[in-house]
């Protein structure tokens, strides 16, 4: 018999709240969250299987892809590692807290444990840059990602991160440290611990300051232009699970790194947007990245758009096409695979004090032949 626990998030006390039917509520822990955020990145352990996400309401219009693309997520056996993303924004009848989701499980179960969780905040202009993707099938993934290079962050920590089976250190999943710095004009390498293949999709958004430290950039120009040379901006980490399924232990690295403001204008010298840093998990379970790591002679997936530089003040405006083209590269169970990158389009637009924003629009598929 399936039953399903329902997770809260009360801005009124900073709680999260874990509520399985028959009643019995138990507070997890106390919260350090901006309040109100737009986004919740939920990590969940001890899945061996489909687990549901359902949403208590319809999202909002833009919300839309969230809930189809997320509405059932997939843990392979063996597995215990998985994240999804779901809105916090979406109404609810005034009875109920302001911000929860729904976790199905089976009679019998324990609750699904909530790892950490990762409050996200859009800002409020940026809201109809989501919108929805085709549906995950086997083998395709489209989907459209945006961002923004002021996001407001929190890290929140819901009790220590522990291995469901003691003899099997692999799947801790310790927070994610700096093994190396390197300088504001080369970033930094870091190091994630411990992260297992097989979730079917997994968001990571940090900043991280010269120290190593989690960073929270609020929303000031001040804050922000003081910081951005030394920081390592967003970490996008996707995987569409299907490899994975055929034995391909490997991750895809989405890594933007930031460059610094410079006197007159902006710089993005020696900086990019580029989907090629990509790792493999080590025997002990450590992947290690940077932003300059080398491309391996064949990565799973590959776009991006490289060597941007926005002193002469030619930067492609929103809309405009750049071209990218497709790499073939070998498919784990011998059949040919070949990976097509659609399109990426890019805004950049000055902010107040010599700041700047970005964003990057692109679609992929990955088919299989």
């Amino acid at each position: 018999m399936s039953k399903r626990a329902l997770f809260s998030l009360s801005a009124a006390n900073d709680t999260l709240v874990v509520d399985t039917e028959g009643g019995k509520s138990s507070e997890l822990t106390k919260l350090d969250y901006h309040k109100d955020p737009d986004w919740l990145i939920i990590h969940r352990l001890d899945a061996d299987d489909w687990m549901k996400v359902s949403f208590p309401t319809s999202s909002p219009s833009d919300d839309a892809h969230v809930r189809g693309q997320f509405d059932s997520l997939r843990v392979p056996p063996g597995h215990s590692y998985q994240a999804c993303i779901v809105p916090s924004d979406f109404d609810v009848d005034s009875k109920t807290p302001p911000h929860e989701w729904y976790v199905n499980y089976d009679e019998g179960e324990a609750p699904p444990e909530l790892v950490t969780v990762i409050a996200l905040r859009k800002r409020p202009e940026e809201r109809d840059l989501y919108h929805e993707g085709d549906s995950n099938t086997y083998g395709t993934y489209h989907e459209r990602v945006a961002t923004t290079h002021k996001p407001v962050l929190a890290h929140l920590s819901i009790g220590p991160w522990k291995p469901r089976d003691i003899g099997d250190a692999r799947r801790a999943l310790p927070t994610p440290v700096v093994t190396q710095a390197r300088g504001p004009q080369t970033g930094f390498s870091f190091t994630l611990e411990g992260l297992l293949p097989g979730t079917d999709y997994y968001t990571l958004l940090l900043l991280v300051d010269e120290f190593g430290n989690w960073q929270y950039v609020e929303d000031s120009v001040t804050t922000l232009s003081r910081k951005v040379e030394a920081t390592v901006d967003a970490l996008f980490v996707l995987d569409d699970g299907d490899l994975l399924s055929k034995g391909e232990a490997s991750w895809d690295f989405y890594l933007h790194t930031a460059g610094g403001p410079s006197t007159n204008n902006l710089s993005y010298k020696n900086s990019n947007i580029d989907s090629g840093h990509f790792a493999r998990p080590d025997p002990a379970g450590t992947v290690t990245l940077g932003p300059y790591t080398p491309l391996p002679e064949k990565p799973r997936v590959f776009f991006g758009v490289t060597g941007w530089q926005y002193n002469s003040g030619s930067f492609p405006s929103y809309g405009d096409d750049l071209a990218i083209g497709e790499r073939e590269i070998p498919c784990p169970t011998g059949k040919h695979e070949k990976v097509q990158n659609r399109k990426a389009q890019v805004q950049v637009r000055d902010t107040v004090g010599g700041s700047y924003e970005f964003r990057v629009d692109y679609t992929y598929s990955i088919k299989y032949q």
